[in-house]
């Protein structure tokens, strides 16, 4: 008995690691240089992949050989090989599943749309399954047996015409399968991707390759098995393949950490497996990582910092740059702010952003893994409360929401921080900041304190259309309110308990489309809708005023280092310029002084990669495929004439500007 079962168990066990190897190499060989990174690559995969796969190719042909398919057909068909009733059923189910799953997606879209509290969710979503599956049950007795009805009339008809019998159970699972594809595809194109915009499924050919190698190879050994000497040349190269990879892995685990972690940044399935497989942020400890205690510039006290970043603000809707948001707070600080004009997002998505505002690099040299909406960061990247810390400061972070700040994210952006606290609605967190300020009151150490709401970013969802607010403008310009009421808690507190020395940042991670150049929301265009964010710094020897030159979010991180009294770190570590030159009145603040640099990478939401360079009053984006535009936005805000034919001259010096940021995003950040 044993022995028949290590039989029956060796063609899946060996189908599962030729197909894992095909698969697992096919991906690493396209994201690495050298061999050894490629098996290593292989080999973590296959550490998920083997005993996976092995086990369901067991259970699937056991249950196959249970189920004895072939005699199950002869029992339930004619003589003509017919069975409607079976037929009837595989139908309905086909229907019942399409019904189940268009009801299911309609009604969580309706579910999110009328509240955000997750229990609430929950409980209708259970509503609305239980609601389809009882009428679905309800009517599938009825159902099938129309459907028999129809199948056996058919099969009348074809009889006199002595043709062959179409309710066969094979025509039927063809036709059943067939149609889910069809369903599938139509769904997605109509309800789905119209509402996504993008979703990567690069690495969904490499996960068929697998089940097809996983489904095919047994049926292959069959054939092997009769000629010996093939049997044990292929068994033992695949066997000795699959353990040279493994055994790869593994060393590269525990001797070359850096190279398992550019693994598991650079590649989607053996990367998704380290991060299976191994706490990748436990890592952290046995890094070397230099220069994170920054260097004081001088022997002064050191002032607070506090950032405050708003999701999705589009600078020309705020009212401190013209536009119509009731914002009083905000609009009160800017008459004590030094106010910048022309201030630009690293990227149009908040995973590509926040990354750029903590460490003061351009999204291409922040390295990590996309992992939900989120991006996990790299061990080796040192963030800016981490400097801060390093340097004295007492560091606290109160954020929206648990997918960029979570603990048990282990995003990485919350690294440095010591007090953490994370809550939706900024209301919340404005008074939770509040009550901890109070109680820190006295604190001996300067502070940095980091904090982000989300309301603008929700504002589709905050205020739900109706009569009098149906215009997506004006429930937008409302989460622009609400954000404001929050900030006008959080600054009266600052104000009260860390007084007058201290650095005061509001900015914002990214705009919002509101369908200008036909996007609705943001991270598909690098239209100033989506990247022109507001800026405002205030705090001692920041002089007030506007300031014409442009700034970037990357730019961010050593200005406020430079302000706080230490020496900002330059390339590699960081790639943004300080401005607090212009911040102090020691530089001229002149328009053509100054660049900005944003890109929108390809991932699992965004469908290509652009990149823009900013300087002065004109902006050149980059797209794929090798076309431009060119926009004058002082003459043109809304960027709808491209002007890189009437200005060749000008066309080819933002070029040359935009070769050399591409350039300087090959250089490793570490």
């Amino acid at each position: 008995m044993l022995r028949r079962f290590v039989q029956f168990c060796v063609p899946s066990l060996l189908g599962t690691c030729a197909a894992g190897l095909l698969a697992s190499l096919a991906e690493t060989a396209v994201h690495t240089r050298r061999p050894m990174e490629t098996l290593a690559g292989a080999g973590f995969l296959l550490l998920f992949a083997v005993p996976l796969g092995a086990l369901l190719s067991i259970v699937g042909r056991g249950l196959f050989r249970l189920w004895n398919f072939s005699e199950l057909l002869r029992t339930i068909t004619d003589e003509r090989g017919a069975s409607p009733r079976f037929c009837a059923w595989l139908l309905f189910v086909l229907i019942a599943t399409s019904v189940l799953w268009g009801g299911m997606f309609q009604g969580m879209r309706m579910l999110f749309a009328a509240t955000r509290v997750k229990s609430l969710v929950a409980l209708g979503a259970v509503l609305v399954v239980g609601a389809i599956v009882l009428v679905l049950a309800g009517v599938s007795r009825p159902a099938v047996s129309c459907l028999e009805h129809w199948l056996i009339g058919v099969e009348a008809r074809r009889t006199a015409k002595s043709k062959s019998a179409i309710a066969k159970p094979l025509y039927v699972v063809l036709v059943a399968l067939a149609g889910t594809f069809v369903t599938l595809s139509v769904s997605w194109w109509i309800f789905i991707l119209p509402s996504i915009r993008h979703l990567e499924f690069g690495f969904a050919s490499y996960l068929l390759l697998f089940a097809v190698g996983v489904a095919v190879f047994p049926l292959l050994w069959r054939y092997l098995t009769a000629r010996r000497l093939a049997c044990v040349a292929v068994a033992g190269i695949v066997v000795a393949t699959t353990i040279l990879c493994i055994l790869s892995s593994q060393w590269t685990r525990y001797q070359r950490p850096y190279g398992m972690l550019e693994l598991w940044g650079e590649t989607k399935l053996a990367g998704w497996a380290i991060d299976t497989l191994y706490d990748v942020q436990s890592l952290r400890d046995d890094l070397q990582l230099d220069g994170i205690k920054p260097t004081a510039i001088s022997d002064d006290e050191h002032p607070n910092v506090v950032v405050i970043t708003i999701s999705s603000v589009r600078a020309d809707r705020v009212p401190v740059y013209g536009g119509p948001a009731k914002m009083p707070r905000l609009q009160a600080l800017s008459s004590k702010s030094a106010v910048f004009e022309r201030a630009y997002s690293s990227g149009n998505v908040a995973r590509r952003s926040l990354p750029s505002i903590a460490t003061g690099l351009s999204p291409r040299r922040v390295r990590g893994r996309v992992v939900g909406g989120a991006l996990r960061l790299d061990l080796r990247h040192v963030l800016l409360a981490e400097r801060f810390r390093a340097g004295g400061y007492d560091t606290a972070g109160f954020f929206c929401c648990q997918g960029h700040f979570g603990r048990d994210g282990k995003m990485g952006l919350i690294r440095g921080i010591e007090h953490l606290e994370v809550e939706e609605r900024a209301s919340n967190l404005a008074k939770k900041t509040a009550e901890w300020l109070e109680q820190r009151r006295r604190g001996g150490k300067p502070l940095f304190l980091w904090t982000h709401y989300v309301e603008p970013e929700n504002w589709a969802r905050n205020h739900i259309p109706d009569t009098t607010r149906g215009k997506k403008d004006t429930r937008y310009n409302l989460s622009l309110a609400d954000a404001d009421a929050a900030l006008d808690i959080l600054l009266e507190s600052v104000i009260n308990t860390l007084g007058e020395k201290t650095i005061i940042v509001v900015t914002s991670d990214h705009g919002e489309g509101l369908g200008d150049h036909g996007i609705k929301h943001h991270g598909a265009s690098l239209y100033n809708s989506e990247i022109r964010v507001p800026m405002l710094i205030a705090g001692p020897g920041i002089s007030a005023g506007r300031k014409q030159q442009v700034v970037g979010l990357a730019d961010l991180a050593p200005t406020l280092m430079e302000l706080a009294g230490f020496e900002a770190p330059g390339m590699p570590h960081m790639d943004g310029q300080s401005v607090a030159p212009v911040l102090r009145g020691e530089a001229d603040d002149v328009l053509g002084v100054g660049e900005a640099y944003s890109q929108m990478i390809s991932d699992r939401s965004v469908h290509q990669s652009q990149a823009a360079v900013i300087s002065g009053r004109f902006k050149l984006i980059s797209r794929e495929g090798g076309r431009y535009e060119l926009f004058d936005m002082s003459r043109d805000p809304r960027e709808a004439k491209d002007i890189k034919e009437k200005a060749p001259k000008l066309f080819e010096s933002m070029k040359a500007r935009l070769k050399r940021r591409e350039a300087l995003d090959q250089v490793p950040p570490f």
